[in-house]
């Protein structure tokens, strides 16, 4: 009898501690508490409203060997350049959230690489058969960042929208100046037969770029993430000794691949 009263007592003291005990949940899942990384591939273009013959001498190194006799030629100005671009980026959410509907915020601080773009001016005389065309090529490398508005779609998409900037400066500066014939709006006049072609050293140009940017896509598996990302915006080009353009900016075809740690 006192073994079993003992035993009793043992039970009603064990069950007495567990209920003591406070169990804490794990945490919801969020979407962007961890730290990601991912990388955009895409097209950039920069339309701007004029390229002039002043840009293109203050862009020559030395103006006088870029001189050319443009007697009854008329101008037709090439306005848009477009650059295949890579971008690299590290986002992670400053005030993490549950998944549990909410909206997170994101910040998102990167870098990009940008080909070859070209900035052509023409000037062009369909009687005589004649084209002197003024083309800038260069490449650009620059930094930025962005702040960001995240939610999912359902179990497996998601979603964000927000407002960035960028700054970038060219490398591999090159004016080049091609004389031959009268060429077509359709026609790159580095593709015909009996065309000249000089090559001189070009001075760098800065960029500044503001821009909205919105993503969707989906989340594969635990960590990858695969999506598209188009960005709108405006900007101004800086020519180094010289004066400054407006143009607007977009990113199209920008494939995005991530990774959450």
């Amino acid at each position: 009898m006192l073994r079993t009263k003992l035993s009793l007592a043992a039970i009603l003291m064990t069950c007495a501690s567990v209920a003591q005990i406070d169990y804490v949940s794990e945490p919801a899942p969020t979407l962007f508490s961890s730290h990601t990384i991912t990388m955009n591939l895409c097209f950039d273009t920069d339309n701007f409203k004029a390229v002039s013959l002043e840009d293109m001498m203050n862009l020559a190194v030395d103006p006088n060997q870029v001189e050319r006799d443009l007697t009854g030629l008329e101008a037709a100005p090439r306005l848009s350049t477009t650059g295949a671009s890579a971008y690299f980026n590290y986002r992670f959410d400053p005030n993490p959230k549950p998944d549990n509907g909410t909206i997170n915020t994101e910040i998102s601080v990167g870098g990009s690489v940008v080909g070859d773009k070209e900035a052509m001016l023409s000037y062009q005389n369909k009687d005589l058969d004649t084209s002197i065309v003024y083309c800038s090529i260069h490449k650009e490398v620059g930094l930025e960042a962005a702040f960001l508005l995240t939610g999912l779609l359902g179990q497996h998409a998601y979603w964000s929208v927000g407002i960035g900037g960028s700054g970038s400066m060219t490398y591999d500066n090159n004016l080049l100046v091609l004389s031959g014939r009268y060429f077509g709006p359709d026609e790159h006049p580095s593709n015909q037969e009996g065309i000249s072609m000089e090559s001189y050293s070009a001075r760098p140009m800065y960029f500044g770029r503001v821009f909205l940017q919105h993503n969707i896509g989906f989340l594969a598996g635990k960590h990858w993430m695969l999506g598209m990302q188009f960005r709108q915006g405006v900007g101004m080009q800086q020519i180094s000794g010289g004066r400054s353009n407006t143009f607007t900016h977009s990113s199209l075809g920008m494939v995005s691949v991530g990774y959450r740690f």
